[in-house]
């Protein structure tokens, strides 16, 4: 009776501590398993999204358009021709036309200075000559009076009434007169210059474009 007892106890213990640990063991595996098995359908499922993503299409009926071309430039654009536009006058300016960076045509009006003093320059330069004509005309009068008087005097002498003397006083008079009237043709050729010159320089007020092309720089104001 002892002897039973004491071999059925180790028996009873043996048999109620061995479940016990299988199911620990169990547990323990399983754990990972299913930590696999969800990283698993994890990386289906982004793979699954990722892998179908949808493509979509733009269509545009065809159409008839303009093409312009560009020039695309990374560096400074310098001008192949550059020519200073200026005028040998100086004055006021009263307007000025052409801008920065804006396009002229050749023998367009830029800028315009005040023309009243050369207005006024080619007045006085017509009055001279015309005072230069009157005295040329006074002069040839002078001429012919003189030539008409040593005429008369030769005459006289021939016939003995009038000295010698008296007709190379005429004479005189006639080459002074003559030179008087050559001195007055070289002075209208002269106050002719000058009013040409008057007006050039009058016409020097208009500041106007020789060429066509591109302002690009403006020094007036």
């Amino acid at each position: 009776m002892l002897s039973n007892v004491a071999g059925s106890s180790p028996q009873e213990v043996v048999s109620s501590t061995r479940p016990g640990a299988t199911s620990a063991k169990r547990g323990r595996v399983l754990v990972p398993l299913a930590v696999l098995v969800l990283i698993a359908l994890g990386a289906a499922y982004v793979r699954s999204r990722t892998g179908r993503v949808p493509v979509h299409y733009s269509t545009v009926a065809a159409s008839v358009g303009t093409v312009a071309p560009a020039v695309l430039s990374s560096g400074t654009v310098n001008p192949v021709t550059t020519i200073q536009v200026g005028s040998y006058v100086s004055g006021v300016i009263r307007t000025v036309s052409c801008d920065f960076n804006t396009r002229v045509k050749a023998g367009q009006l830029c800028a315009r200075i005040d023309a009243r003093p050369y207005e006024s320059m080619v007045e006085q330069a017509a009055a001279v000559l015309g005072t230069a004509q009157a005295q040329l005309d006074k002069d040839r009068a002078g001429l012919a009076n003189a030539q008409r008087i040593e005429s008369r005097n030769r005459t006289l002498a021939q016939r003995g009434f009038v000295s010698s003397e008296t007709v190379d006083a005429a004479a005189s008079t006639v080459a002074q007169a003559r030179a008087q009237v050559a001195l007055d043709q070289a002075d209208i050729v002269q106050r002719q210059a000058q009013l040409r010159a008057a007006r050039i320089n009058l016409g020097y007020t208009d500041i106007v474009s020789p060429v066509d092309g591109t302002v690009v720089s403006r020094n007036v104001t």
